[in-house]
């Protein structure tokens, strides 16, 4: 699972999250990899996508954060995966459509 993780702190915050950033990967929980990691100066946010083997493990990768600012998690899906995804449900449904018989409503 995919997720992306948006911290936003205190410009008083900012060489905390330097120090945290760049100690980094080490403090990563087991079953969290850190993809990709993200930093709008301009807003003071980190952006953080990370495949999760579980979702528990999430919320021990972000408990670290938690006192440098406000953090919203969401799950995430690449867009190709999606498209794939999306391809294998219009395919079933036609096959369904194409062995069931029409009804018609007769009022």
């Amino acid at each position: 699972m995919l997720f992306l993780s948006i911290l936003t702190f205190d410009a008083a915050n900012r060489e905390s999250i330097i120090e945290k950033l760049a100690r980094g990967r080490e403090e990563t929980p087991e079953g969290v990899q850190v993809r990709m990691e993200l930093v709008d100066l301009a807003r003071n946010r980190v952006f953080r996508i990370t495949e999760v083997t579980d979702p528990k493990a999430i919320l021990a990768a972000n408990m670290d954060w938690y006192d440098q600012g406000d953090i919203e998690t969401n799950l995430v899906m690449d867009s190709e995966d999606l498209l794939e995804a999306l391809d294998r449900i219009n395919l079933r449904k036609q096959r369904r459509e194409m062995f069931e018989p029409e009804v018609a409503f007769v009022p």
